[in-house]
């Protein structure tokens, strides 16, 4: 008797146990598509929930393999994944995804396991399979056409492989492809790109044997999204795009290639072009101002092939511009509708003028390197073609980065004349790697404030040991040793001390008379000077701040400089 009501009350929490598992009760679809959120190591944790997740989790149709999921040998790796795809086959279990790293295209096991699954992947009616070499050594895997075969495929994914040279081939389902350091060449790629009329992005990362590459719309119709990365300095490399339809294109490297054919507007849906390190011509800029309706964002970073830069196009809202290794000798620009704009250049071009039509706010970025040591440097000259540029721009809200590793060491600057007012500009950023002196600063800073009146002024000196901790930088340091509140009887008053009417730091208003407790207190974050201009009516007298949609512009302008250069550096850096 007391058997039978233990075994009731066990079967009584069972039943609630399983309303209170509602998962459980779901469709087994369902739950495969819950598990498909799941690597492939956390998939298998759940087969000791129940029997039903066991079957669950072992038949799952999106498989992902990686060594560091395994505390296993290599040969053990590789035995677990030819089991699991046996049992899926013997099962005749239809395979979603399969996502295999593995470590070493040399490695005796993985070609082994490869050379085996690979012919028969489109029987087992994959729709996305991404093949992945950890290893950087050579050679690469020579992948099996059979792979070429599989209509099912939606989505390839292929990285330091070797394809094979094919006659034809047919992807009737494919709208991704992606290539990375793939061995293959232009005649099997066109065969690739030509059988595949439902590829929607395409990506090609340091692909070898590809020098010409023609993307044409007969081939590709549908085409939406392409990206090609190649930075090896190759003799003669082109792009032809020649498809209406296709909205964003990323290219670094190469040689871009308008096509000639004849329509009123050659890309009637781009939306969106990022081209580096790029050879453009005049052609390209025509294509630009009137062949790209909806164009809302270019991007051009370190191109080539022109000595001018010359565009008129009503949809571009943000606008990026670095020439920091080619030397630009003029700009003009008309953008009615622009939002952003981006100016990264190593010289002052001798023309410069921007064009907008609309009552809009908008946002300019300018980023001025002065990296080389020329004797005949006019810094008088220097800053009155910044001036120019600044007041160009002066119907937007100009963020200012100066990177002052070249120029002479001494700066006679208060002879610049000029009887143009200062432009306004919301932040400015200064940085240098050379060890310049007190009077250098003051010079400089005193020729700077000719040109442009600063709100805010960033972004301070990080502590030694230290990731968070800053400390005021010497540029920072100097603006406040030549404030007026501050001037000994060592340092002549400068002229724009009349007009700067107070100074905060970090939000406190600087009333210190000790030189060293400025330069020793560390602050927790950038430090950021804000600079009360006679004049200027955006700031907040009782809290010592700019208004918030001021300060909170600023804080954006120096993080994106501070982004900037580190793309700067990493292009730098790459090349």
């Amino acid at each position: 008797m007391k058997k039978q009501k233990q075994a009731a009350i066990a079967k009584e929490n069972t039943s609630i146990a399983m309303e209170d598992d509602r998962i459980s009760q779901l469709p087994i679809p369902i739950r495969h598509q819950i598990l498909c959120f799941l690597s492939q190591k956390e998939a298998v944790r759940t087969f000791v929930l129940s029997r039903q997740w066991r079957h669950v989790g072992s038949t799952r149709p999106n498989l992902e393999f990686s060594p560091e999921w395994f505390d296993d040998t290599q040969e053990k790796f590789v035995s677990i994944i030819d089991r699991t795809l046996q049992g899926y086959r013997d099962h005749n279990l239809s395979i979603h995804k399969l996502h295999l790293d593995l470590s070493s295209s040399e490695s005796r096991p993985v070609v082994s396991l490869l050379d085996k699954w690979i012919p028969i992947i489109a029987a087992l009616n994959i729709k996305a399979f991404k093949l992945n070499f950890l290893s950087y050594t050579r050679p690469y895997y020579y992948l099996p056409s059979a792979i070429l075969a599989a209509e099912s495929l939606e989505e390839l994914h292929l990285r330091k492989c070797r394809l094979s040279p094919v006659e034809s081939l047919r992807f009737k389902c494919l709208r991704t492809l992606t290539l990375e350091y793939v061995q293959v060449d232009g005649r099997t790629f066109e065969k690739i790109t030509s059988g595949c009329p439902l590829l929607r992005r395409l990506f090609l990362t340091r692909c070898e044997g590809l020098r010409n590459i023609r993307l044409s719309e007969a081939a590709l119709p549908g085409l939406n999204h392409f990206e090609l990365y190649d930075y090896k300095k190759i003799q003669g490399p082109s792009i032809e795009i020649d498809v209406r339809n296709i909205e964003t294109v990323s290219i670094a490297g190469g040689q871009w290639i308008c096509s000639h054919r004849k329509s009123e507007f050659l890309f009637s849906r781009l939306t969106s072009l990022t081209l580096c390190g790029v050879i453009l011509s005049s052609e390209s800029f025509d294509l630009l101002s009137f062949g790209c309706p909806t164009l809302a964002s270019l991007a051009l970073y370190n191109c080539s092939g022109f000595e001018e830069f010359h565009l008129s196009n009503d949809s571009v809202k943000s606008l990026n511009i670095s020439t920091r290794q080619t030397l630009l000798k003029g700009a003009t620009i008309c953008a009615p509708n622009i939002l952003f704009f981006f100016f990264s250049i190593s010289q002052v071009p001798d023309t410069f003028s921007f064009t907008t039509t609309t009552s809009k706010e908008w946002a300019s970025n300018v980023v001025l390197s002065s990296c080389e040591e020329d004797p005949d440097f006019d810094v008088n000259w220097w800053f009155l073609e910044l001036r120019r540029v600044l007041k160009a721009l002066s119907g937007s809200r100009i963020s200012l980065s100066l990177r002052m590793d070249g120029g002479p060491q001494d700066v006679p600057c208060s002879d610049v004349v000029s009887d143009e007012p200062p432009v306004v500009v919301q932040s400015l950023n200064f940085d240098t790697r050379k060890c310049r002196t007190t009077s250098w600063y003051l010079e400089f800073t005193s020729g700077l404030f000719r040109v442009c009146r600063p709100r805010h002024v960033g972004d301070g000196t990080l502590v030694s040991g230290s990731y968070r901790n800053y400390r005021l930088s010497e540029f920072q340091l100097n603006i406040l040793l030549a404030n007026k509140s501050l001037v000994t009887r060592k340092f002549t008053p400068y002229f724009w001390q009349q007009d700067l009417e107070k100074v905060h730091v970090d939000g406190k208003l600087v009333q210190y008379t000790d030189l060293s407790e400025l330069r020793n207190r560390t602050y927790d974050g950038i430090v950021c000077l804000q600079l009360k201009w006679r004049g200027q009516t955006s700031w907040n007298c009782e809290t010592g701040h700019m208004s918030g949609h001021i300060t909170a512009l600023a804080c954006f302008s120096l993080l994106y400089m501070a982004l900037a250069f580190i793309v700067i550096i990493y292009q730098e850096l790459v090349n």
